[in-house]
């Protein structure tokens, strides 16, 4: 099924951690942080050489932190909680070395053990950005929108140009069909800071999709692609808009290069029905089913979400 997470071309990476003091490694909280859980896995499943664990005891725990931020960064989040809970052994008052642990965790899809040591770190730093975008994410995942939308605003207060959490909470409110269009600006906001992005342009267009604004969406993925001309998300976003457009052509065109027609037809019925345009949807859900039977389970669970849609649309008129 389309989603506004699947289809995006973005990767929120780790930021540099920029302590207020300098003079060790905790920063300067005033509150102690607590032990770490029994229960919180630390570094399971990544290893380290021989050679690597015996350098490690003997660097200083600010080394050791820096190369668990160049791992996170990486991808290699395995890796990195290994670094990271190498720091917290040397240093348990470290706030960047837990919040490099919850930012691992998370990347890990462990949210419950994220979320832990997320609250803790801002339990002594409550307006850290990183913390909060972090437990955004975390709520946004488990499906408590507003909750996330909270810790993205507070975020952006203090870091207000902040591309990363300005596409989190964008995309927070694609999730919302109601909302959808409070993501257009912040969208903007961040093509304005980063105008060269492919990902920033297939964002706004994937928003106009959400919004039925197929012209506008054809467009700006026309730039993105023009951008990053392989990129398979661009190209099924693409695709879609001129499906939208009714130039069906040209969407099939394209959509046989990237996800072929029956997934096309699922994900067009999937933007029928976040518009309410629940005929349309339905014959685009049932056109995916006839082209493709791997479909059945897809677009006949969108089918059963588009019933429930329609009746309560029925009992709750706009």
């Amino acid at each position: 099924m389309l989603t506004p997470c699947s289809n995006r071309f973005i990767s929120i990476i780790a930021l540099s951690i920029v302590a207020a003091c300098t003079l060790c490694l905790s920063g300067c909280a005033k509150n102690k942080l607590p032990p770490i859980r029994a229960d919180i896995p630390l570094a399971s499943g990544a290893q380290l050489s021989p050679d690597e664990s015996r350098r490690m005891e003997n660097l200083p725990a600010e080394e050791v932190l820096q190369r668990g931020k160049l791992a996170l960064a990486s991808g290699d989040y395995r890796l990195a909680a290994v670094y990271f809970s190498t720091a917290l052994a040397k240093e348990p008052q470290s706030v960047p070395a837990r919040l490099g642990l919850g930012q691992a965790a998370l990347a890990a899809g462990d949210y419950n053990s994220a979320r832990t040591l997320i609250d803790e770190v801002l339990s002594v730093e409550p307006d850290s950005v990183l913390a909060l975008t972090a437990r955004g994410r975390i709520l946004s995942a488990s499906g408590q929108l507003d909750s996330a939308i909270a810790d993205f605003t507070h975020a952006l207060q203090k870091a207000p140009d902040n591309t990363a959490v300005l596409t989190e909470l964008a995309m927070t409110f694609d999730r919302m069909p109601e909302r959808v269009v409070e993501a257009e600006p912040l969208y903007r906001k961040v093509l304005e800071l980063n105008p060269d992005s492919a990902a920033a342009r297939n964002n706004l267009g994937f928003n106009y999709l959400l919004q039925g604004r197929a012209e506008e969406a054809v467009t700006i993925l026309s730039g993105a692609l023009a951008l990053d001309t392989k990129n398979p998300r661009i190209l099924a976003n693409l695709a879609t808009a001129y499906l939208l457009k009714g130039d069906k052509g040209k969407a099939l065109q394209i959509f046989r290069q990237t996800v072929g027609e029956a997934e096309a037809y699922n994900n067009v019925g999937y933007l029928y029905m976040t518009q309410r345009r629940w005929d349309e949807a339905e014959s685009s859900f049932r056109k995916a089913l006839e082209l493709s039977p791997r479909y059945y389970v897809r677009a006949g669970a969108n089918l059963e979400r588009l019933q429930e849609l329609r009746v309560a649309a029925k009992e709750k008129p706009l």
